[in-house]
């Protein structure tokens, strides 16, 4: 299969030994990668110095130095020149300090009477702590505010011989995941072990789970609205089977999946697992580094491959892409991206043993404005349109991406067809539900609308942004409403339309609008052309804007007054060039 047809893109981006981060920092308590913005790691030298290395992603992999001698763990913040340092005092007790680099102003300073086994950023303003007993919450917008427990590790995670792997929670702060594992050995076989704590603020319970990777992540599984989402890897101690579960956690409760997965190699576990928001996706990332995609809301394996030849132990989301940066234990980072021109083909031609498989890719097109299923839309559309079923056939044409559907000609094909109510009507109407008519659309609803000078509908759809607003729709709602077609007009944002507002302004009386609307707009109107164009539909009109652009009293003169007198001569007004000359 060639790279190019792959729905998944994996790239190498650096190797951090050879930009100064050696591979023996590639660990969990050592190195900190919380967003695509940085890397940092402390490393101790062969004098016994220490040093915070930091590696800033987004310029170029700049890496720079900082000597904190006392300093047993630093991170970065995920978007912020922020530091966070932990260090342990004389009484063997923690201190927490955070640091505004840009400023060099000090944003926290605590002290912690607890041993701190993890540690990470869980939002932009707070710290999520693992101790020995409990998960603590530091806040770092308040200096005074000291860290609060959120709940006491039980079950297994109680236990000081998991090692804790990881600490997340949902975007609402109310449900909050502890992972770590255990290793036993039977018959000179090491079993992994994976423990998982949930904890629900609303009702301060905790759940325990064996499995790995606990994650949290906003998908649109349903419909447009994005669901909350529980994901992790199912694995009991007396089973040798792994099932991702993905569940939701709103009070909805749409959705609720399982789906075994199919280890490559004896004795491979999960690392990391990512909800891929953008695209409904799911990545697990295993010990062995191999990658598997699923579509969340039906938990389908789409694509599998091996990405690494050492265990990928950190993670961030690409904020640009919606893609995926790991980091091995060697020190290579890679870039994982979804091929948006390629996810839905290679699905539809190499997920066909899925049940619904078309289904499953129209959804995704819909939801996430991916090309590929272009033939699939047609076919259902034509198939509707045979069967007289226009409601369902303008709802394949208001969820097909792009101008596929919605053209001229479907357009056509709806005002031809009999029914009643009028197909054309249900057309309209479907689109109007869940968004705003184009173009096309625009102008074929407001034409009919015009001639029977039902301006109140034309108005009313106006407000409510269902119009995609244009000079060429301002034209026609001109031959019965000239304040709507201003309206328009302004709505339409485009520059060539300015010297057709200004007239619309002059038109309608609004001379005390036309000054700032042309500072606003740094647009300087031919005045001499302006008054020629004025002056043959509206004379009444061209004399008030004669009156603001020559006016001996605000000492005003943006054309010559033989100029003016010559333009209102030509058209033989006399009557409102005498008003002009005596006032």
């Amino acid at each position: 299969m060639e790279s190019s047809s792959l729905p998944i893109s994996v790239k190498e981006v650096i190797q951090l030994p050879n930009i100064g981060i050696d591979a023996s920092l590639c660990k969990i308590g050592t190195l900190s990668f919380e967003s695509d913005k940085y890397v940092s790691a402390k490393e101790v030298t062969g004098d016994g110095t220490s040093n915070i290395i930091i590696c800033e992603i987004e310029k170029n992999f700049n890496i720079y130095k900082k000597k904190i001698n006392k300093a047993e763990a630093a991170m970065m913040h995920p978007k912020h020149n922020i530091i966070a340092l932990r260090a342990k005092n004389d009484k063997n007790a923690s201190i927490i300090q955070v640091f505004n680099l840009d400023t060099q102003e000090k944003l926290k300073d605590i002290v912690i009477n607890y041993d701190v086994v993890y540690w990470r950023w869980l939002t932009e303003t707070m710290i999520g702590i693992v101790t020995n007993t409990s998960v603590l919450a530091l806040m770092i917008d308040n200096p005074e505010t000291p860290a609060k427990k959120i709940f006491d590790r039980s079950g297994a995670l109680a236990n000081q011989g998991v090692f804790i792997m990881s600490l997340s929670c949902d975007s609402q702060l109310q449900w909050y995941s502890l992972c770590g594992f255990s290793t036993t050995k039977e018959n000179n076989k090491l079993n992994v072990n994976g423990h998982i704590q949930l904890f629900n603020v609303n009702v301060n319970q905790s759940q325990p789970l064996e499995g790995f990777c606990a994650t949290y992540g906003n998908v649109k599984c349903v419909d447009d609205t994005p669901t909350s989402l529980l994901g992790f890897i199912d694995k009991k101690s007396t089973e040798s089977k792994y099932s991702l579960i993905v569940t939701d956690i709103s009070p909805s409760k749409k959705v609720k999946q399982s789906v075994e997965i199919q280890m490559q190699v004896e004795n491979d576990f999960p690392i990391l697992l990512n909800f891929i928001e953008s695209y409904g996706l799911i990545f697990l990332v295993t010990n062995a580094g191999f990658l598997y995609v699923y579509e969340v809301s039906r938990a389908v394996l789409i694509f599998r491959c091996k990405i690494s030849e050492d265990s990928c132990m950190f993670s961030a989301k690409n904020s640009k892409t919606g893609g995926l940066y790991v980091i091995n234990k060697s020190g290579k980072m890679l870039l994982i991206n979804v091929d948006t021109n390629n996810i839905l083909p290679f699905i539809m031609n190499y997920c066909r043993n899925v049940d619904d498989i078309l289904g499953l890719c129209t959804n995704l097109a819909v939801r996430y404005a991916l090309p590929g299923a272009e033939k699939i839309f047609l076919s259902l559309f034509k198939n509707h349109m045979q069967n007289g079923n226009y409601v369902e056939a303008a709802k394949i044409c208001r969820d097909t991406p792009g101008d596929t559907l919605r053209n001229i000609e479907t357009l056509n094909l709806f005002k031809s067809a009999t029914g009643n109510p009028q197909p054309i009507l249900v057309y309209f109407q479907t689109i109007m539900e869940k968004g705003k008519l184009n173009h096309v659309e625009t102008l074929e609803i407001v034409k009919p609308l015009v001639m029977q000078q039902k301006t109140q509908f034309i108005e009313n759809w106006l407000n409510e942004g269902k119009f995609t607003c244009s000079e060429e729709l301002a034209e026609i709602v001109k031959q019965v409403d000239q304040n709507l077609s201003l309206k328009i007009l302004l709505q339409s944002g485009t520059p060539g339309a300015h010297s057709k507002v200004i007239e619309g302004m002059v038109s309608t009386g609004q001379f005390d609008r036309i000054f700032a609307y042309c500072q606003a707009n740094a647009y300087k109107p031919d005045w001499v052309t302006l008054l020629r164009n004025v002056i043959v539909v509206n004379p009444e009109a061209a004399a008030g804007l004669a009156k603001i652009i020559c006016n001996r009293q605000t000492n005003t003169y943006l054309i010559d007054v033989n100029t003016l007198i010559e333009i209102f001569n030509s058209r033989k007004r006399v009557q409102e060039l005498t008003n002009f000359l005596v006032e």
